[in-house]
């Protein structure tokens, strides 16, 4: 729709550029903001597959931990809950805490999902505000504040060329298909 435009104003029609861009610039906003939502929930299912495994993993290890001590217990004869003199099981802060300090659900794939969709939220941006500025533009033309309709119909078209360009970057950073995600 934005070739349309480019003709409308070639043509010296302002009204219909300043139409035209008013139908386009919602679709292409609600249009991206499916394509953010997609990435986003792509994202949560993958940080929560990985946290659901580290949860897993996780308590596999601590059923492990209670078997060995159990187990520990039973030979010794003695229960380690308040036995200060057990040097073996001095387990303190530093311990418990020396997991990894990343968070486990931040994968490759999350990160990768999330860096992906933030530089579509980026064009997206870009890209509707230059079509906003092409809308005024259009709106000081009719207005005549850009002087008489040749300048304005040129200022438009330089408007326009923008808004393809940035319209060119918004797709060449959305994948060609989306709903694989």
């Amino acid at each position: 729709e934005l070739e349309g435009a480019r003709e409308l104003i070639a043509k010296g029609d302002m009204k219909g550029t300043g139409l035209a861009l008013l139908d386009v610039t919602p679709k292409v906003s609600a249009s991206g903001y499916v394509v953010l939502r997609t990435f986003g929930d792509a994202s949560n299912e993958v940080r929560n597959a990985a946290m659901r495994e580290h949860v897993r993993s996780k308590n596999n290890n601590d059923a492990a931990i209670l078997t060995t001590v159990s187990l520990e217990e039973e030979k010794t004869g003695s229960d380690s809950i308040g036995d200060n003199n057990n040097d073996d099981n001095d387990n303190d802060a530093s311990d418990a805490n020396n997991d990894d300090d990343t968070n486990p659900s931040s994968t490759p794939e999350a990160i990768a999902l999330e860096l992906k969709a933030y530089r579509i939220e980026l064009a997206l941006n870009d890209l509707v505000c230059t079509l906003g500025d092409a809308d005024i533009t259009v709106g000081q033309g009719l207005r005549g504040e850009l002087g008489v309709s040749a300048p304005a119909q040129i200022e438009i078209l330089g408007q326009l060329a923008d808004c393809r360009k940035e319209f060119d970057v918004l797709m060449s950073v959305v994948p060609e298909r989306v709903s694989g995600l």
